[in-house]
């Protein structure tokens, strides 16, 4: 799922996977991994107010997992992050004069930056016990969200005399 790889002898002993896995696991397993997801660059059409536009996209997803299987009982602990990012960069045309009396020359631009973001993240733990021919298994998880959009504005600003 994601591209996120377990280090287990159980595919299904992951973080995502079904709990009950855990018995097949064999030894200490600590598993690391950091998944670079739906990335996307976009150069926007041009319009005449903007020298540069373009949008980008990503998804980065952090986990680490333990696991651990002892005397017919499997334990695993995670942790899960999940950043989706959507950015619009733009820079203005710059708007330059040069003040004649002063023997000055100044000239601006504004950078425009509009993102939305979601931050997932939250700690999985996983048990599971053989109860004859039969697995049973439980995971836990605690998941917490933060949803941020907004619109950054940065002028650039030159004087020079």
């Amino acid at each position: 799922m994601g591209g996120v790889m377990i280090a287990t002898n159980a595919s299904d002993a992951s973080i995502f996977g079904n709990p009950a896995g855990l018995i097949d696991v064999e030894g200490n397993n600590l598993s690391a991994g950091v998944t670079l997801s739906n990335f996307r660059h976009v150069p926007l059409p041009t319009v005449p107010e903007f020298q540069f536009s373009e949008q980008l996209e990503l998804g980065l997803s952090p986990s680490i997992t333990y696991s651990r299987s002892f005397q017919g009982t499997g334990f695993s602990i995670g942790y899960l992050s999940s950043l989706r990012n959507k950015s619009t960069f733009s820079l203005e045309n710059t708007r330059s004069e040069y003040l004649v009396d002063e023997q000055r020359f100044l000239a601006k631009t504004l950078s425009i930056t509009e993102y939305e973001q979601l931050l997932q993240s939250g700690w999985y733990i996983g048990y599971s016990k053989k109860m004859g021919r039969s697995q049973f298994g439980l995971s836990l998880n605690q998941i917490t969200q933060h949803a941020k959009r907004g619109r950054l504005l940065v002028g650039l600003a030159l004087d020079a005399q």
